[in-house]
This record gives C-alpha cells, sequence and structure tokens, in this order.
C-alpha cells in the first residue's frame, strides 16, 4: 500500500486505501497498477475536486470489458458512501502504451499521475 503523506485530506486517503482494496479484491491478478491523477496527484485539489484513478490491467482490453460494470458499481458505492466524487478509468496495460504516444490526456497522466498501487515482481 502506498504512503500518502502527500495528501493532507484524510477522507481522500481513506477514499484511496478502501478503492485500493476493491480494486484488488475485483481484478485479482489482473490488475497491474492504479495511478492517483488530476489535482489529487498534483495536490492543488478543492473540496470540489473529484478523485481520478486510472486502473491499468494486464488482460485485452476487449476481455476488461467484463468488469466495467462492477468497476463502475464500486465506484459509485464509495462515491455515495464517503460523499466524493470518485472517477476510475480501466484500461488495459496494452491499450495504454498503444495510445499514450498520441492522447495528450494520458500524457498528463503518465506526467503527473502518482502511483498508488503496482503489482509486485512487475
Amino acid at each position: 500500500m502506498k504512503n500518502f503523506s502527500f495528501l493532507k485530506d484524510p477522507k481522500a486517503i481513506n477514499v484511496l486505501e478502501i478503492t485500493e482494496k476493491k480494486l484488488i479484491n475485483l481484478l485479482d491478478n489482473k490488475l497491474q497498477d492504479i495511478i492517483l491523477y488530476g489535482s489529487y496527484a498534483r495536490n492543488d485539489y478543492t473540496n470540489e475536486s473529484d478523485i481520478d484513478i486510472l486502473v491499468l490491467a494486464n488482460d485485452e482490453q476487449q476481455n476488461l470489458k467484463l468488469y466495467e460494470d462492477m468497476v463502475t458499481d464500486t465506484m459509485v458505492d464509495i462515491s455515495l458512501e464517503y460523499d466524493v466524487v470518485l472517477s476510475i478509468y480501466l484500461q488495459s496495460v496494452q491499450e495504454y502504451k498503444r495510445k499514450l504516444e498520441i492522447l495528450p490526456f494520458l500524457q498528463n497522466i503518465e506526467r503527473e499521475g502518482v502511483k498508488i498501487y503496482a503489482k509486485e515482481n512487475s
């Protein structure tokens, strides 16, 4: 588990820890990385900011569609329980690498994102 000392918001830290645990349970050995991006990663968030997370998984993008509803349910449940807006973007590692060269959105995540989970031995 990541050291979240760079964050000053205890609720955000709690949300990230719970989200990490739920994603590990949901995706199991397919889970590669969880990356916090956006205002929380830059540490310039406000009370209105959402918590943005990129989840990279070791599987074909097509196969990950089977997990999308479960990831969305997890996102909604946590958002409602903790009164935050949690955004989770699920992507295959292969698709991420392929799109990284062409999408500024992913380039920003690569530049500013904070890895909060990395699969061991990766």
